[in-house]
């Protein structure tokens, strides 16, 4: 994936739902971005959905600078065979953590049907008491272009 305002270049690795019925994060937590293949698939119909850290022990980590995106950054997923799909940036939005709709992420009603989409989301907002938990999600959407 890469997020060339922010200088992202980062692989991705595949991801699942893990024990407690959560999205999974990246086990190479500093470098990588996780694809949950559960979902959509870039390139298809549909609204793919990525994650990584923010800081993983207090270095920085691929979406460090996400929740800095506006309308308009250009977002590019390279799959395997190098082929490259281009998205913009069409929503940031900060969510509580324990609040946070994730069926409504994941399957926007806003969306539509011949749209291509790509969520990523990750921690941000303050930490909570523990010092060690984001108390927010942030999450970015773009929109798959064509030209």
């Amino acid at each position: 994936m890469k997020i060339p305002r922010f200088n992202i270049d980062a692989p991705i690795e595949y991801l699942q739902i893990n024990a407690r019925g959560e999205l999974d994060t990246p086990k190479k937590e500093n470098t990588d971005v996780g694809w949950y293949d559960i979902y959509d698939k870039p390139g298809f119909l549909g609204n793919a959905i990525f994650s990584a850290h923010v800081y993983y022990h207090s270095i920085p980590a691929p979406f460090k600078d996400l929740a800095k995106s506006v309308d308009g950054d250009t977002i590019i997923v390279e799959m395997e065979n190098g082929l490259e799909y281009k998205y913009e940036v069409i929503s940031n939005e900060r969510y509580n953590r324990d609040t946070i709709d994730m069926g409504a992420i994941i399957y926007p009603k806003n969306k539509a049907d011949y749209d291509e989409w790509i969520t990523l989301i990750t921690c941000g907002g303050q930490l909570d008491s523990t010092g060690q938990e984001y108390i927010s999600r942030d999450v970015v959407v773009a929109k798959r272009i064509f030209y």
